[in-house]
C-alpha cells in the first residue's frame, strides 16, 4: 500500500475529507484488517477471524453480543495503561478510565447502543484497550477468544468513527488497532494500520508546528503531540524490522517533543522514557539513512544514547512486574540499536567497531533473550512477531560475533549448549511460531546459517559448499523475506 506524499496532504483532512474519500479510507482500513498477521513481513493470507470457519465462529459469538463488567476488564485495562505509559503514551489515562466506566455503565443499563451512536470512539478505545490488555496479562491464552471478540466489535464500529469523529479520535482509534495487531495474529497488518494512522496524522498536520503553538500548549495540542510521537515510534520500529520505508522523513517533522507525559502515565515516572524511546527511534532512523558516516560514528552515538538512560522506577512507584518489564524493554532497545550498527553496509570492515560492540552486545543479547524466554514460559505476556524478528536477528548476530571475534565458540555444540543465548533464540522462534506461523521458516534459516558458519570455520569440512547452497535455498524460498542488511551480514560471515 502506498502513501500520499506530504505535498498531497498539505491541507487539513477535515477540510478535504468528503464522502468518497471517507469511503476510500474505510476500504483501506478493511483491506489492512483483512490481512492475516501470521506473517508480518509478507501479508498475503486472509485474516481467519474475518473469513473462514473461525470467522463463522466469531460471528456467532458477536450475534449474541458482548457483556462487560468491572471484574473481567479492570485488570486488563490497568495492564494496558501501564504498558502504554512506558511504550506508547498516546492516550490520557484519566480520560480512558472515565470512558471505561461510561461503557461499563451503558452495558449494565442496556444503553450501549445509544452510547455507540453518540460517541463511538469511546467504545472502540475501551474495547481495544481491554483486548490488548488481556494479551498483556497472565493466562492470556485462556481469554484470547474474548480479546478477539472485543477487537472485532471495535472494528465493526470503525465506520461510525470515520463518519462522525474528528481527526484526533480517528487517529487514536487507528493507533489502538495497530498496537492490538502487534500482539494478535488475528489483528490485521500492523504495518498497514500504522501507515493509515500516520497518513491521517500527517493530513491533520500533527507532525508540524502550528501557527498557534505557543507555550504552554493547550490540553488537546498536548494530546495530539503525544499521539504523533507514539506513531513516530511505531513507524520507526516496525518499518526497520520489516525493511520498509518510513512513512515520514525526519526533516519534515517540526513538532516539538512531548513536553509532559504525566497525564499519559498517571505519574511522571515514565516521562523520561518517552523521550528516551523517541531518541532511540531517531538514532535508528539516522543509522538507516546515513550509513556513510560509518559504524564507529554510529557506535559512538549509541554509547551516548545508552548512557543517558533514565532512572528506573522502583517497586514503590509501580508494581514489580512493571519494573521488570521496564528493564527488559530498555535492554531490547539497546539490542535493536546494536543490531542496526552491526548490519550497516561495510561494518564488517570496521573491525574496531565490531570488537567494541561484541562484548557488551553478548551480555545484552543474553539478558534480552532470557527476559523473553521467562515471559513465554510464564505465559504472562504475549510475545509479538516483532519480538521473534528481534530474537532471530540476535541469533544471526551471535553467530557473526562467534565467527569474527570469538572463534573458540564457533561450533554447533557450543552454540547450542543448554542455556546458551543462541539456543534461547531458537527456542523463542519455536514458541512464537505457535501463534505467528510464518516464523517457523526463520528457525530453519537460523539453524542452516549456524551449520554453514561452522563449516566455514572448519576449513577441512567437505560439506561447506553444500551448507552454503542449502542456506541460500532456504533464504530464497522463505515465506518471510529477510531484510537486505541482515542477509548481507550473513553473507559477509560466510565469504
Amino acid at each position: 500500500m502506498g502513501y500520499l506524499n506530504l505535498s498531497a496532504m498539505a491541507e487539513s483532512g477535515e477540510q478535504t475529507m468528503g464522502l468518497s474519500q471517507r469511503l476510500s479510507f474505510q476500504s483501506f482500513l478493511h483491506a489492512a484488517t483483512s490481512i492475516s498477521a501470521s506473517n508480518p513481513v509478507l501479508p498475503v493470507a486472509q485474516n481467519p477471524s474475518i473469513a473462514g470457519p473461525l470467522a463463522d465462529f466469531h460471528r456467532g459469538l458477536l450475534r449474541q453480543g458482548i457483556s462487560l463488567s468491572n471484574v473481567e476488564t479492570q485488570l486488563p485495562l490497568e495492564r494496558f495503561l501501564d504498558v502504554s505509559a512506558l511504550r506508547w503514551p498516546f492516550l490520557d489515562r484519566e480520560s480512558l478510565v472515565a470512558d471505561h466506566q461510561s461503557v461499563l455503565k451503558s452495558h449494565e443499563q442496556g444503553t450501549i447502543a445509544e452510547l455507540v451512536d453518540r460517541e463511538p470512539e469511546k467504545a472502540v478505545l475501551v474495547y481495544l484497550a481491554v483486548a490488548t490488555g488481556i494479551l498483556q496479562s497472565p493466562h492470556y491464552r485462556y481469554r484470547e477468544t474474548f480479546a478477539t471478540n472485543l477487537a472485532l466489535t471495535a472494528l465493526q464500529l470503525m465506520p461510525k468513527v470515520l463518519a462522525q469523529c474528528g481527526n484526533l479520535s480517528i487517529v487514536q482509534c487507528l493507533t489502538a488497532l495497530a498496537i492490538y495487531s502487534l500482539f494478535s495474529p488475528l489483528g490485521g497488518s500492523t504495518w498497514h494500520l500504522t501507515g493509515l494512522a500516520m497518513t491521517r496524522c500527517i493530513s491533520s498536520g500533527l507532525h508540524i508546528v502550528k501557527p498557534l503553538d505557543t507555550p504552554p500548549l493547550g490540553s488537546q495540542r498536548l494530546e495530539e503531540n503525544r499521539l504523533f510521537w507514539t506513531l513516530y515510534i511505531l513507524d520507526r520500529s516496525i518499518s526497520t524490522a520489516l525493511d520498509r520505508p518510513f512513512c515520514l522523513q525526519d526533516e519534515d517533522i517540526t513538532a516539538p517533543l512531548p513536553a509532559d507525559a504525566t497525564t499519559a502515565g498517571g505519574s511522571n515516572v515514565f516521562e523520561p522514557f518517552t523521550h528516551y524511546t523517541i531518541h532511540h527511534a531517531q538514532m535508528i532512523s539516522d543509522i538507516r539513512r546515513n550509513p556513510e558516516r560509518g559504524a564507529l560514528f554510529h557506535t559512538s552515538n549509541f554509547h551516548h544514547w545508552r548512557d543517558s538512560v533514565p532512572r528506573l522506577p522502583s517497586d514503590s512507584e509501580c508494581e514489580p512486574w512493571l519494573v521488570e518489564y521496564t528493564i527488559a524493554y530498555s535492554t531490547q532497545l539497546r539490542c535493536q540499536a546494536m543490531l542496526h550498527v552491526m548490519q550497516m553496509p561495510g561494518s564488517e570492515i570496521e573491525v574496531g567497531a565490531l570488537n567494541i560492540l561484541a562484548n557488551e552486545a553478548k551480555d545484552d543479547f543474553c539478558t534480552f533473550l532470557c527476559a523473553l524466554h521467562r515471559r513465554s514460559k510464564a505465559q504472562d505476556f504475549a510475545l509479538t512477531a516483532f519480538d521473534a524478528l528481534d530474537a532471530f536477528a540476535v541469533g544471526v548476530a551471535l553467530i557473526a560475533i562467534a565467527a569474527r571475534v570469538d572463534h573458540r565458540s564457533m561450533s554447533v555444540m557450543k552454540m547450542m549448549s543448554k542455556g546458551s543465548a543462541f539456543r534461547l533464540s531458537v527456542e523463542l522462534l519455536m514458541v512464537t511460531s505457535e501463534r505467528f506461523t510464518a516464523i517457523r521458516c526463520l528457525e530453519d534459516i537460523l539453524w542452516a546459517f549456524l551449520q554453514a558458519a561452522t563449516a566455514k570455520a572448519d576449513c577441512g569440512n567437505p560439506n561447506q559448499n553444500h551448507e552454503w547452497s542449502q542456506l541460500e535455498t532456504l533464504i530464497s524460498n522463505s515465506s518471510m523475506p529477510l531484510p537486505g542488511r541482515l542477509k548481507a551480514l550473513m553473507r559477509g560471515v560466510l565469504r
